[in-house]
């Protein structure tokens, strides 16, 4: 069992969340989906919710979880809500990245030898890079920095 500290406690990972299966991979964002029926039926609380029940152990769901901080705090503006957004991007960034070996994330760049990421590493990385990506969007529209 992995202990992961995140914003909101500690998530707890099997040993064998490490390496997920691919089939495992698509039962997990068949889920996933339906939270985004929920949040896309106006469903708003319902959605954050479901998210919420599982966003320590799936990073998905917790890029979800914080994918709807993120819409909370751009349609607000309130401090409070931006930094628990920029909290739960950071806690998707984290738990996604302790799903992927390092040398699977950024060997490629460097010409390591290492293989090639699989569909699962790949979703982690893709993961990582939409929580940043989310995380900078926050801070660029900061009104500190306007």
């Amino acid at each position: 069992m992995y202990s992961i500290l995140l914003p909101y406690g500690i998530g707890y990972m099997p040993h064998t969340s490490l390496h997920i299966t691919v089939s495992a991979a698509a039962i997990i964002n068949e889920r996933a989906m339906y939270g985004v029926d929920l949040f896309f039926n106006n469903r708003f609380k319902e959605a954050e919710d479901f998210f919420k029940c599982d966003m320590h152990q799936y990073p998905v769901f917790a890029l979800a979880y914080g994918a709807i901080g993120f819409v909370r705090a751009m349609m607000t503006w309130e401090k409070p809500a931006m930094k628990e957004a920029s909290d739960r991007m950071q806690a998707s960034k984290d738990l996604a990245a302790a799903c992927v070996p390092v040398e699977s994330t950024f060997g490629w760049l460097v010409g390591s030898k290492s293989a090639p990421m699989n569909r699962v590493q790949m979703e982690m990385t893709l993961i990582m890079a939409e929580a940043s990506t989310l995380g900078a969007i926050m801070l660029l529209t900061d009104e500190k920095y306007v």
